[in-house]
């Protein structure tokens, strides 16, 4: 997935472009992983200039004009499609008049963009624009939402100067009169009325015509495959059509062999497919000091969750050393948790705000900014509880928590996700809130598909909180929490606190998730958790995990600044740009 970066300048310059070459392979060695060989393709003229770091012939690009995600052919001419192709994420059309800026309706891979009175920018990357610009102008927003919820929250970037583009999103760009006009289409939920079985096989059918017109190359492809509904899915459909797709899963040695955790699942499951499959471990093996830098550089400090990538993305490199160029996801919309309370919902998008934890307080005790809740994510009136949660999670949770995992392997793989094909996200939006609910429908049609292979009962890989227990880790979180740097982001208040609640159990960072905590969650009814949630239950957060967010907030704060000297340290650079 190769990270893209796309300037339009006012004022054409034909001695623009050599200088333009310069600050791309200046770019090209600040965003490429430390183990990754890096490179750049660079498209430039006069008033225009294109960068795509670490492209492997991965995203479709014909001048200045791109196409991402995309599994479905396109025309030959698919530059002049006025809309974003049915199976795309992303679509910039570019010319001399205008550049038009598309994302899908779950703005399926992140863009950001900048505008002044010389220069318009979009790029998917934060950083990328921050090093052109040589300056960074730090959101305290960012900070907020990092330390309640470990995400940047809704449309922030850690720099305020820079807008995201939000779902079903379309920016418009005169390169005349130089003006931005901005476009969106609502999440619009419209019940039809037609009996359960009506609505599986109408589902049914769309899924599969979406994988008879799907076109992949089998060796540069691999999907990811957990003991979960949806890859076991997309597997059946995809062999279904003839395509015996590579599967891959990762976690702890350990899983491997134990009944019940993804990795044991999948495993099955691809042998029951008859597709080949591998398993990477990502047991907690290096120096921490590494993980963390390369999570933080890939991901650009997006997103809290390192669990995934403690092995320091040596899984992501041997993919890519291997030849692998595409990576299958089963990112969907058919629903999603049952809720109870608002409360519920925010929790469970990771859209809540810091005193939802009830063992937390709120950020202007700690005399901090407090998050701003941006109106349209308020529950409308006459919005069930259920529609807005569903509502929400294509609003936010899949533009801004799981395209931040992808953000994650940009510079490894492109990402594909059949189940955002505008179609799927169309006809969702028709299924009955109790349908949706716990993905009813859905796993009525997953339920037939398989059905020897159970449901995986257990994770492969440890729980975010067990890790940030381990010795070393806290000893490197209490390091940084003691640096200038925090003291003028975080404040005294905050950092005389956090230290005092801070756990320390070396013994959970190389294990799952307790088997008997699943066993309690699988065996008590929803109905009878409803009753424990509302009347026993409160949710809390955990201590070491607010820490290593504070922590993220810093490094972060750190690594933009030397981004943005970056380019100014390059002499050759500056004398281009004085002439």
């Amino acid at each position: 997935m190769s990270k893209i970066f796309l300037v339009l300048f006012k004022k054409a310059d034909p001695d623009r472009i050599a200088s333009c070459k310069l600050k791309a392979e200046k770019m090209m060695e600040i965003l490429s992983p430390d183990h990754l060989t890096p490179s750049v393709k660079v498209e430039a003229d006069a008033s225009t200039c294109l960068f795509l770091f670490n492209d492997r012939k991965q995203v479709k690009y014909h001048e200045f004009s791109i196409c991402t995600g995309t599994f479905i052919p396109l025309p030959d001419n698919w530059w002049e499609l006025p809309e974003i192709p049915a199976s795309a994420s992303l679509f910039i059309k570019t010319d001399s008049n205008t550049c038009k800026v598309i994302v899908n309706n779950v703005a399926g891979r992140c863009t950001w963009y900048y505008s002044d009175s010389e220069q318009f920018i979009v790029s998917t990357s934060q950083r990328a624009i921050i090093a052109w610009l040589g300056s960074f102008q730090y959101n305290p927003q960012a900070l907020s939402w990092m330390l309640a919820t470990g995400n940047l929250g809704p449309g922030n970037s850690w720099d305020k100067r820079l807008q995201h583009v939000s779902a079903a999103t379309t920016l418009e760009f005169d390169r005349h009169n130089w003006k931005l006009t901005k476009s969106r289409s609502p999440v619009s939920f419209v019940k039809v009325h037609q009996s359960k079985s009506k609505l599986k096989l109408s589902l049914e059918k769309i899924l599969d015509n979406i994988f008879s017109e799907m076109k992949i190359e089998i060796p540069f492809t691999a999907l990811t495959l957990s003991g979960g509904y949806d890859s076991r899915t997309v597997l059946y459909y995809m062999v279904k059509h003839g395509m015996l797709v590579p599967t891959v899963t990762w976690g702890l040695s350990s899983a491997l062999h134990e009944r019940g955790t993804d990795a044991y699942v999948a495993d099955v499951l691809a042998d029951e497919y008859g597709v080949p499959h591998r398993f990477y471990s990502t047991d907690f093996r290096m120096d921490f000091e590494t993980v963390f830098e390369r999570f933080l550089k890939s991901g650009e400090g997006r997103l809290d969750h390192i669990n995934t990538f403690m092995d320091g993305f040596r899984m992501w490199k041997n993919l890519n050393d291997s030849g692998i160029r595409h990576i299958i996801r089963a990112d969907e919309v058919f629903g999603w948790l049952p809720a109870q309370t608002e409360q519920d919902v925010r929790i469970s998008l990771d859209l809540h705000k810091m005193e939802d934890n009830a063992n937390m307080p709120p950020l202007k005790e700690l005399e901090l900014e407090e998050q701003y809740y941006p109106a349209e994510y308020l529950r409308m009136d006459n919005e069930s509880l259920s529609t807005w949660r569903d509502r929400l999670y294509r609003q936010f949770r899949l533009p801004y928590v799981l395209t931040a995992l992808h953000d994650l392997i940009q510079s490894y793989a492109e990402v594909i996700n059949p189940f955002l094909h505008t179609d799927v996200i169309a006809f969702c939006n028709t299924i009955p809130d109790e349908l949706r609910s716990q993905k009813k429908l859905y796993a009525e049609i997953v339920s037939k598909l398989l059905p020897s292979v159970p449901l995986a009962r257990k994770a492969s890989i440890p729980e975010q909180g067990a890790i940030l227990r381990s010795s070393r880790i806290v000893s490197l979180m209490l390091n940084e929490l003691n640096s200038e740097e925090a003291r003028q982001l975080l404040g005294e208040k905050f950092l005389r606190w956090i230290p005092d609640h801070l756990f320390v159990d070396d013994d959970l960072v190389n294990k799952t998730n307790n088997t008997m905590g699943l066993w309690v969650k699988s065996a008590i009814p929803w109905k009878l958790k409803k009753i424990i949630r509302k009347d026993l239950v409160k949710y809390s957060g955990d201590f070491n995990q607010l820490a290593f967010r504070a922590v993220i907030c810093t490094r972060m704060h750190r690594l933009l600044n030397q981004d943005a000297n970056a380019l100014n340290k390059n002499t050759a650079v500056n004398k281009m740009l004085i002439n």
